[in-house]
């Protein structure tokens, strides 16, 4: 067995080197995805993987749901040439599980698909599947499938990512309440030192906050806790009121920022945290406190509480800030792909190239602008 298992490991490394000097085009696409297929072993509740028009997934039970999140990660948009290429493919895959997390899901599997010019090289490709698979591991994800696709440009990775919760336990946006307890998991205002490259999603903590019953709405914060916060308050249509002083602030964003307005502005719109945001009953406060200090070590954070929905989002009033303004000087909404400040549209209605975000007014949080691609790509 020893043996055979030597010789197995030789000859991975004598494929591995041949595939140093190969690009796509000369193995084509179904030779690609013959050497992603290559050992791969069917994992737990899989009838059917890699090779065919479609999988077979067997899910536990009738009494458990099966969620489903799509996410892509494109070069320029979101990781630039500093990237390493198992970076990408860990964000790709990780983007998903964080998903599947924030609605008290288990992660189970993944489709992938890959568009990539044609002259890209193997050892490349190679190295994004090892990130992929790396992510997916981590949480006993099996990678089903996916496709593959030749594209001028950019690099593109989609992954479709499959899991499951009871019924019961499934957590969604909408059951925010006048009264409940804002929290958020670890700390905020990191991004921009490329910590979402490496991040690990709260599969862990979120499913404890499921499972026990604490989360009465939950999401993950990829798009900034400005703007996450406004999504959350729509579907559940409440309002919010921040306790700015007490947002977990991450000692990058202390070390880039000098002021306490500038810290704030960092943990309220950097995106891509990937941490927890949720909401519990006033009443189970003090035993969600007792009951994670014995479980994590990761900080959880009460940041503020939930209003009725016309008070909007607004700031507690505390020592130290002006009582007239929602947020200290100009909050960017949430990240948008497509929509741009309206000062910046032309008379022909086009979108002005690099524009940025319009500023928010006292009591409102407009979602009408997008920040630069290339900003949040070189984080």
């Amino acid at each position: 067995m020893e043996i055979e298992a030597a010789h197995g490991k030789l000859a991975e490394a004598e494929m591995e080197k041949q595939d140093e000097a190969v690009r796509l085009s000369e193995i084509g696409e179904f030779g690609w995805i013959r050497r992603i297929a290559r050992g791969r072993r069917a994992g737990r509740g899989v009838v059917l993987g890699i090779g065919d028009d479609a999988a077979v997934v067997r899910p536990s039970g009738g009494k458990k749901r099966l969620l489903i999140t799509c996410d892509p990660v494109i070069e320029g948009v979101h990781f630039d040439s500093t990237a390493t290429d198992e970076q990408i493919g860990w964000k790709a895959m990780m983007r998903n599980v964080s998903d599947l997390a924030a609605m008290g899901g288990e992660p189970r599997w993944a489709l992938v698909s890959a568009a990539l010019p044609r002259d890209f090289p193997l050892r490349r490709a190679l190295a994004i599947q090892r990130g992929l698979d790396r992510a997916a591991r981590r949480f006993g994800v099996t990678i089903v499938g996916g496709d593959t696709a030749r594209r001028r440009g950019a690099l593109q990775i989609t992954v479709t990512a499959l899991g499951e919760a009871p019924a019961r336990e499934v957590t969604t946006r909408a059951g925010a309440r006048p009264g409940h307890a804002l929290f958020v998991t670890g700390s905020l205002g990191g991004s921009r030192q490329r910590k979402h490259r490496t991040f690990v999603p709260r599969v862990t903590e979120a499913r404890f906050l499921a499972s026990r019953g604490f989360a009465s709405a939950m999401m993950d914060l990829s798009d900034g806790l400005a703007g996450d916060l406004e999504r959350l308050r729509e579907r559940s249509e409440v309002g919010f009121e921040i306790f700015f002083e007490k947002l977990p602030v991450s000692a990058a964003a202390r070390r880039a920022e000098v002021s306490r307005a500038g810290r704030v502005r960092r943990a309220m719109e950097d995106g891509e945290d990937y941490e927890l945001v949720f909401t519990t009953p006033r009443s189970k406060v003090a035993r969600l406190r007792r009951e994670w200090a014995r479980r994590f070590r990761l900080r959880l954070t009460e940041i503020g509480v939930v209003r009725e929905k016309k008070f909007g989002i607004r700031r507690a009033l505390a020592p130290g800030w002006r009582a007239a303004s929602l947020f200290p000087g100009t909050i960017r909404a949430a990240y948008d792909h497509f929509l741009v400040p309206q000062s910046a549209a032309g008379k022909s209605g086009g979108a002005a190239r690099g524009s940025r975000n319009t500023r928010v007014r006292p009591g409102e949080l407009r979602q009408n602008a997008r920040r630069r691609a290339g900003r949040r790509a070189g984080r």
